[in-house]
């Protein structure tokens, strides 16, 4: 009975990580993150909380994947969250 235990929390222990790894690993979740650099590219960012792109200034150095070079890009790749 102990082992079926264990093995019933491995199982959710498991299948909430990768849920979690599914749900940070799309670029539209991520928070904006301008870099560091001395570079002034114009570029655009899914914000969730108001479900749209907004325009950012990155630095050219690092970021993360929520950075598209133009709107229409962030509204194509974020299109399930704008119409929901």
């Amino acid at each position: 009975m102990k082992s079926k235990k264990l093995f019933f929390i491995f199982v959710i222990v498991t299948a909430n990580i990768f849920v979690s790894a599914i749900v940070t690993s799309d670029p539209c979740l991520l928070p904006v993150f301008s870099g560091p650099g001395a570079n002034q590219f114009e570029r655009f960012y899914f914000d969730k909380s108001t479900k749209t792109c907004k325009k950012f200034i990155y630095g050219g150095v690092w970021g993360n994947e929520n950075n598209f070079q133009t709107e229409a890009e962030c509204k194509q790749r974020c299109a399930f969250y704008i119409n929901g």
